[in-house]
């Protein structure tokens, strides 16, 4: 019983993904995505929170 509930931890935290938002933006990006590369203000969220509030993927990076 043990062993399953720490495989169901690890595996919930594996599924945790950061992407990255800026101030005046309405999608979310990955790190290294070129249209917030000069950005100012980028703020890291998890991937569900930034979903959760309204953002939509980078359609040129596609987080």
């Amino acid at each position: 019983m043990l062993v399953i509930i720490i495989a169901t931890t690890i595996c919930a935290q594996a599924t945790i993904k950061t992407v990255y938002i800026t101030n005046s933006g309405t999608k979310f990006h990955t790190e290294n995505c070129g249209l917030i590369s000069r950005a100012k203000n980028v703020t890291p969220i998890e991937e569900s929170e930034a979903l959760k509030k309204g953002y939509k993927p980078c359609s040129r990076c596609k987080p």
